[in-house]
C-alpha cells in the first residue's frame, strides 16, 4: 500500500474510458468470441455463396477488431502496464489478435495461422470470459511489489508546552517516554512486530492482545494492565484522510495517568485530524491524558456520523431508483448497506455503553475524578443520537428490501396471470381439434370448417372479456 496521501486528478477522457471499458464487460467479449467461432464453423457444415462466406469473414473480423479495442482501452487505463500485459486473459486477447493478423501474412506457416488455430482461441476465450462474467474464474494479477512493502512507522507527539501541536519524532523517544512519563500524548502508525514487541515490554501489556488489536478489526474493548489501559477501537476513514484506505482501520489507545498512546497499522495522518479537537470546549477542561482519549473518542463519532451521512445519501438514491428498474446487482447493493448498517450500529451501540459507564463512574480511567465524568456524558448523548439514526437507517434499508421483494412478486404474479390466459386460450382450439378431429371432410360431425373456427374465436373472444374484466390483463 502506498504511502501516498493524495491520488493524482483523472482527465476526462479517462473517466469515459472506464465508463467504456465497464460497458464492454468480460461477458460481451466471451459473447463475441463464441460469434466468431460460430461464424468460422458455418461454412463447414454448410454450403453458402460467396457474398454469404464473405459476409461472415467480415463478421469474424468484426469481432477481431473489437478484441483489439478492448485491449487497447484496458491498457491505457491499467495503473501497472506490465501486470496487464502478464495477465492471462490479455495473453488470450493479444493471441487472438496476433494470430489474425498473422493470417494475412504470406511468410507464417499455415499451421500457426490456419482457421483450427482461431478456432481454438475462440474456443478457449468463450468459455474463460464466460465464466469470469460468471465470477467462476477471477483474473490473478500478483502483487505489486512496492504495494505489499511493509511502510515505514511514524510517530508524532504533543505537549501542552508547545500548545499541543503535533510533530514529528521518533519510536526511541516513545519508549523511554513508558519509562518515565509525562504529559505527552503519541500517535505512532505503521508499528512493525519488533516495535509492539518493545512497547509490549515498555509497558507491561501482553505481545499476543496488543498484536491482535493492532491487526484485526475489533468491537470496543477494555484491558486493564496495571497503571495502563488498553482501549481498543475501530474506525472508518473518509477519502480526505488517505486515498488508498478504504476499508475499516483498528486503533489501539495505551493510558496512564500522564499521557495517551495511540496506535494504528496504517499511515492515516492522526494527528492532523486530531489537533483542533485537543481545543474543544469541553476537552480543555480534563487534565491532559483525557483530553486526548476525550479528543480521539470525538474523532471517532465524528466518522461515524460522516459514514451515517453517507450510507444515508446512499440510501437515498436507492429510494429514488424506480422499482421497475431494480436488478440483482442493485438489490446486493441493498443487502451490502444492510450489513455496513448492521455493523455501524452494533459498533455504535458498544461505544454508548461505554461512554455511559464512564459518566457513571463504573469505569474508572488513571487520572480521572467524579468531577470528569460528566465530560464523557456528551459523547454518551451523541453516541446514542447515532445508534438510533442508524437503527432507522436499517428500518429504512429493510423496508426497501421488502419493498422490492413485493414489487418482484408483484411481477411474478402478472407474469402467472399472462401465462394462465394464454394457456386457458390454448385449451379451447386445442379441446375442440381433440374432440373432432384434425380433419373436418369427411368426418361423420354435421359442422363445417368455418362453423368450428367461429364457434372456437367466439368462446375464445367471451374468455378473454372475462379476463380482462377481472383485471388479469392490466
Amino acid at each position: 500500500m502506498s504511502n501516498t496521501s493524495t491520488n493524482p486528478p483523472t482527465a476526462p477522457g479517462m473517466d469515459a474510458l472506464h465508463r467504456f471499458n465497464r460497458w464492454l464487460g468480460e461477458g460481451i467479449m466471451g459473447f463475441l468470441a463464441l460469434i466468431a467461432l460460430t461464424l468460422a464453423l458455418i461454412p463447414e457444415f454448410f454450403n453458402v455463396s460467396t457474398r454469404v462466406a464473405n459476409g461472415l469473414y467480415l463478421g469474424q473480423w468484426v469481432v477481431v477488431g473489437a478484441f483489439m479495442i478492448d485491449y487497447t482501452t484496458h491498457f491505457i487505463t491499467a495503473k501497472s502496464k506490465w501486470r496487464f500485459v502478464r495477465s492471462r486473459v490479455r495473453i488470450l486477447y493479444a493471441l487472438i489478435i496476433i494470430v489474425a493478423f498473422a493470417s494475412l501474412l504470406q511468410s507464417v506457416p499455415d499451421v500457426f495461422v490456419a482457421a483450427p488455430a482461431l478456432h481454438f482461441f475462440n474456443v478457449i476465450a468463450g468459455i474463460l470470459l464466460s465464466a469470469r462474467a460468471g465470477a467462476v474464474v477471477v483474473e490473478h494479477f500478483e502483487p505489486d511489489a512496492n504495494a505489499s512493502a511493509p511502510q515505514a512507522s511514524r510517530v508524532f507527539v504533543a505537549n501542552p508546552d508547545q500548545k499541543e501541536v503535533f510533530h514529528e519524532t521518533t519510536w526511541l523517544e516513545l519508549i523511554q517516554w513508558t519509562n518515565e512519563p509525562s504529559n505527552r500524548w503519541y500517535l505512532a502508525e505503521s508499528a512493525g512486530e519488533n516495535e509492539l514487541a518493545q512497547l509490549s515490554k515498555a509497558t507491561d501489556i501482553p505481545e499476543t492482545i496488543l498484536k491482535s488489536c493492532v491487526a484485526q478489526e475489533n468491537y470496543p474493548r477494555i484491558f486493564f494492565f496495571g497503571p495502563s489501559v488498553l482501549v481498543s477501537l475501530w474506525l472508518r476513514l473518509s477519502p480526505d484522510d488517505n486515498p488508498d484506505v478504504s476499508s475499516d482501520v483498528p486503533l489501539v489507545l495505551i493510558l496512564n495517568k500522564h499521557g495517551l498512546v495511540s496506535l494504528c497499522p496504517e499511515n492515516v495522518h492522526l494527528h492532523r485530524r486530531v489537533e483542533d479537537l485537543l481545543a474543544g470546549e469541553i476537552a480543555v477542561k480534563l487534565p491532559f491524558n483525557l483530553r486526548a482519549l476525550y479528543s480521539v473518542f470525538d474523532f471517532v463519532l465524528h466518522r461515524k456520523q460522516d459514514r451515517i451521512d453517507r450510507l444515508e445519501q446512499i440510501l437515498r438514491r436507492l429510494e429514488n431508483f424506480p422499482s421497475t428498474a431494480f436488478r440483482s446487482e442493485t438489490l446486493q447493493q441493498v443487502y451490502a448497506l444492510k450489513s455496513d448498517v448492521t455493523g455501524l450500529r452494533a459498533d455504535l451501540w458498544r461505544l454508548k455503553e461505554l461512554f455511559e459507564r464512564l459518566e457513571a463512574g463504573k469505569i474508572h480511567f488513571p487520572g480521572t475524578l467524579p468531577a470528569h465524568h460528566a465530560a464523557f456524558d456528551y459523547l454518551a448523548e451523541d453516541a446514542d443520537f447515532l445508534y438510533h439514526t442508524a437503527e432507522q437507517l436499517r428500518e429504512s434499508i429493510v423496508s426497501l428490501i421488502d419493498l422490492h421483494i413485493t414489487r418482484s412478486s408483484y411481477e411474478m404474479n402478472k407474469f402467472m396471470r399472462l401465462l394462465a390466459v394464454i394457456s386457458a386460450l390454448g385449451f379451447i382450439p386445442a379441446a375442440v381439434s381433440g374432440m373432432l378431429g384434425m380433419n373436418i371432410a369427411g368426418a361423420p360431425w354435421p359442422w363445417s370448417l368455418p362453423q368450428v373456427g367461429f364457434i372456437v374465436a367466439s368462446t375464445c373472444v367471451f374468455c378473454l372479456y372475462y379476463f380482462v374484466v377481472k383485471g388479469w390483463l392490466r
